[in-house]
């Protein structure tokens, strides 16, 4: 199945511009041409990464649940709510 190259630009787009996306993992790879959650997944979604102008060293994941979280902003973290108050 072939990628969904405007799709998959436009998230990228809005982690370039907004720092964070949350996207259902099997959407993402669905979104990058893939059936399954395999090594070449990342790498075309690096590619992907690289044609929007942006250095593969500042896209950063996470995965949470079924969620992927993509993120320019490496110095954030998860924490504990009850400390920020």
């Amino acid at each position: 199945m072939p990628a969904d190259s405007n799709a998959v630009r436009s998230l990228l787009k809005d982690v370039a511009l907004n720092g964070v996306v949350v996207i259902n993992k099997r959407k993402l790879i669905w979104l990058l041409g893939w059936g399954q959650d395999r090594s070449g997944v990342w790498n075309d979604l690096l590619e992907f990464w690289d044609e929007i102008g942006d250095s593969r060293n500042d896209l950063h994941g996470l995965e949470v649940a079924d969620k992927i979280v993509l993120s320019t902003m490496p110095n954030g973290g998860f924490g504990l709510v009850s400390r920020w108050v």
